[in-house]
This record gives structure tokens, sequence and C-alpha cells, in this order.
């Protein structure tokens, strides 16, 4: 399985994700500038690949628009899973306007790809502390612990193996339990 990613890196929180998902999943990353180049590069030889995202990055080298259109974009994919990580700013915790916009447009359009009959690939969401995304915010969540790359790694491992191929459309909060505090979450 191939592990395209987007944005190509990642701020120092997050710095070391991308190389920890290959280790969990035992993928190839294949880095990506241009994510509607995805089909190109799939060249349709391999049965079932990920396209990892994470959309409040790629806001800071391409309009919220781009991103967006990406994300939409991959649903007419065949045989493409999804994973979008995102800053929890869009539940009220953080308020970061531009990110928090994106994030829950994100989410939206994500839910979206996942809802439509007959698409091969499945959509899922990891929900992060906004703090993890650079910005100068607490990630301090119920749990008397910080969010680590390794605990995204996990999730995005968890979301991504075959085994959980019914996970379809969900959003996996991995924020020490700070999504509690939020009106937005049930």
């Amino acid at each position: 399985m191939r592990l395209f990613t987007w944005p190509t890196t990642l701020p120092a929180p997050l710095a070391d994700l991308y190389p920890r998902v290959v280790d969990a999943t035992d993928s190839d990353r294949v880095p990506i500038a241009d994510p509607l180049a995805v089909e190109a590069l799939r060249g349709g030889s391999e049965p079932r690949d990920t396209l990892l995202i994470v959309p409040d990055v790629a806001v800071e080298t391409t309009s919220p628009g781009e991103v967006l259109a990406a994300l939409s974009h991959m649903a007419s994919l065949s045989g493409i899973d999804l994973v979008v990580v995102v800053g929890d700013g869009y539940l009220g915790a953080d308020i970061e306007p531009t990110g928090t916009a994106v994030a829950a447009a994100a989410i939206s359009v994500m839910r979206s790809v996942a809802v439509q009959r007959g698409r091969p690939g499945r959509a899922n969401a990891i929900c992060i502390p906004q703090g993890m995304l650079g910005d100068t915010v607490s990630q301090r969540g119920p749990l008397a612990v910080n969010v680590d790359v390794t605990d995204v790694a996990h999730a995005a491992g968890f979301l991504i193996d075959s085994a959980n191929s019914y996970l379809n459309g969900q959003v996996l909060y991995v924020d020490a339990g700070r999504q509690l505090f939020s009106s937005h979450t049930a």
C-alpha cells in the first residue's frame, strides 16, 4: 500500500507523523505537492492506497478553496481511502479563523465523501489539539497528558488498517478529552 501525504512537510509538533504512520502501516510514503495528481501517480496498479491530508497546514501554501476542492476530487477516485487530520479549533476550544474554518469544512467534505453510495473507499478524520499544528494554544484536556505525535500516528494506523474496513465517516478525537468541552460533539 502507498501512503500519499499532503502537504509534504508538517510543523514541529507533527513533523514525525508521516514516518510514524509509514512504520505503523508498513506502507510506502509518496509525498505529493498537488493532491489532484494522486490519480496519475497511482496508475491503477494498487488495489488500495491512502491519502493522509492535514488541511490546516495545507492552507499555509494553498487557498482554503483549493484544499476543499482537492478533498472533493478524492471522492471520484476508486480504491483510495482518505484520512484527514484537523485541529480541534473548530470545536470552539481555540479560535484561529482560517484554520478553524478549513477544519470544519474539511470534516463536512469528508463526511459527504463517506456517505456516497458505491464509493469503493473510506473517508475518516482525526481531530487533534490545535497546539499540535504549531499554534500557541493549550493541548490539555481532562487527561493530564499532552497528545504526542505517536498517539496521532497510532490513530491513523488504526483507521488505515484493512481490518477496520467498516470504519467510514468517523471523526476520531485524539485530544485527551478536549472535545468534551465543546457543544459541537455528542
